[in-house]
């Protein structure tokens, strides 16, 4: 996906966030890749880091992964305005485009994407990265549908009712 929008958008910094020393072989594997796609200048390995440090210096958010329940780090960049583009997997969906039923429906947050599928992880990052109105309009609304719908207070009722209902 790096290389896909790297065409499009040649500048682009591609940060790869999270730690590097807990699968070694996997780890030079993907340097590898970057090195066999000529990536060197476009993708950087960023090691272990504290998210709420890295977050205010991106543009968008990507989540590649083939398996997710709720993934944290969407809801992170929501709250800090951050459009993201997922994966169609676990509660991506839900947390981007909104739950079905959303009331008030709040729009898309930026884009679900199939696993494994790096042609369109690329064209959604390019379509935010060139867009600067629906990045920012993506960027809004994931915000509103964090405060909406993910805060604690919101779990906590969610789950006394539940329990409410499960006990009656």
């Amino acid at each position: 996906a790096a290389a896909v929008i790297r065409d499009a958008v040649p500048d682009v910094e591609v940060l790869v966030i999270g730690p590097t020393d807990e699968d070694p072989d996997y780890f030079a594997s993907c340097q590898r890749r970057v090195a066999e796609l000529k990536l060197e200048n476009t993708v950087s390995f960023t090691g272990r880091m504290n998210i709420f440090d890295i977050i205010p210096s991106l543009d968008v958010m990507l989540l590649t992964s083939i398996s997710e329940a709720q993934p944290l780090v969407l809801l992170e960049a929501g709250a800090a305005r951050i459009p993201c583009v997922a994966t169609d997997v676990g509660s991506c969906r839900e947390i981007i485009e909104g739950p079905p039923g959303e009331d008030p429906p709040l729009g898309r947050g930026g884009f679900i994407v199939p696993p494994m599928d790096p042609h369109a992880l690329g064209a959604a990052v390019i379509r935010l990265l060139l867009d600067e109105a629906l990045r920012k309009a993506c960027g809004e609304t994931l915000r509103a549908r964090v405060e909406h719908g993910f805060t604690s207070e919101t779990s906590s009722d969610a789950y006394a009712a539940l329990y409410r209902e499960l006990s009656a």
